[in-house]
């Protein structure tokens, strides 16, 4: 994991970054999973939040 973070960091003070379409694309491709999801998330979360109480 380190590793992965230093990697990332090295990446960051390069400058070297996606284009802002890509940044969107992607920011729309999570809007749609999360829609067409939104069932499963909220069943995961309530049955996780569940797991906590007992």
């Amino acid at each position: 994991m380190e590793r992965e973070v230093q990697r990332v960091r090295r990446a960051f003070r390069s400058g070297r970054s996606r284009p802002l379409r890509f940044r969107l694309q992607q920011l729309e491709a999570l809007r749609r999973m999360v829609q067409e999801r939104e069932k499963d998330i909220l069943a995961a979360i309530g049955a996780d939040l569940c797991k906590e109480m007992l």
